[in-house]
């Protein structure tokens, strides 16, 4: 971890142990929705993509992604399968798992 942001992470996580349960587990879902979208960018997702992504990290099915961006679950499986092929991953849950440890696929195994 940077040097720079070990202070700033002190202190967020001396706040967040203050909180009560259900909002210490608000929080840490909004940090992973967060770095899931940074993941997302890094990777050259569009942000359509990267709102994808980051629910799709969190285990949703396409019909509940569908129903949180208010469009259709033929849309939702477009962007699906964009995020998969710009991610290199085979499928949903090679793309969790890229979201949870928060590394970049080997693109050399995939072609792209």
């Amino acid at each position: 971890m940077n040097s720079d942001v070990v202070p700033h992470f002190s202190i967020a996580l001396q706040y967040a142990l203050r909180l009560k349960p259900g909002d210490r587990a608000r929080l840490l879902e909004t940090l992973r929705q967060d770095q899931a979208i940074v993941l997302a960018h890094s990777l050259g997702l569009t942000k359509r993509e990267a709102q994808i992504f980051a629910l799709l990290s969190q285990g949703l099915r396409n019909s509940e992604i569908a129903n949180r961006l208010f469009v259709s679950t033929r849309t939702v499986d477009h962007h699906v399968s964009a995020v998969l092929g710009k991610l290199g991953v085979p499928t949903r849950a090679a793309a969790i798992a890229l979201a949870a440890t928060s590394t970049t696929p080997d693109r050399s195994r995939t072609g792209t």
